[in-house]
């Protein structure tokens, strides 16, 4: 449970950062999840996420943190602190899609790991201050003690709201 403290405190620390930065727009969103496990036997878990994303409008670079709980048997925590690369799209575009990559934890009970993700998503511009968007990530839980990595997709779809 420290250990979980401590992400989330670094996460924190990243955000209140982030968001310092002059002329950055803060969004922020919830989405229902999917976690599908690409291991053989695996399967998957559902639940929600809540984000927080930070970006400067000249700039494709942006800055999230989001928070992901799954439960199917036992709940799972995620948490992570990503950078987006938002493509280059015509101004009039109601589509825009982006790269995202980062890393975190991940927290089940009795164990808090280390965490990277890396996957693609879009934004759905609906109005100026509400956005539809979906993504996908490959994700890996850094599990060590000889049970080395395990890999999952998870899949996001929801709404964002400021910016």
């Amino acid at each position: 449970m420290k250990g979980m403290l401590k992400g989330v405190a670094a996460l924190a620390l990243a955000t209140m950062f982030a968001a310092s930065s002059a002329q950055a727009q803060a969004k922020f969103g919830v989405a229902g999840t999917g976690l599908f496990s690409l291991e053989s036997g695996g399967g998957s878990a559902f639940g929600g996420m809540g984000l927080v994303g930070f970006q400067k409008a000249e700039s494709p670079i942006g800055f999230r943190v989001d928070g992901t709980v799954t439960h199917k048997g036992v709940t799972q925590i995620l948490g992570t602190a990503d950078i987006t690369y938002a493509f280059k799209t015509a101004a009039s575009s109601m589509f825009h899609p982006y790269l995202l990559a980062g890393g975190g934890v991940t927290h089940v009970p009795g164990a808090t790991k280390p965490m990277a993700k890396a996957g693609v998503g879009f934004d759905y511009m609906m109005k100026s201050s509400l956005t539809l968007f979906g993504e996908a990530t490959f994700d890996g839980f850094f599990y060590g003690g000889g049970s080395g990595m395990t890999k999952a997709l998870q899949v996001n779809a929801g709404v964002k709201f400021g910016g």
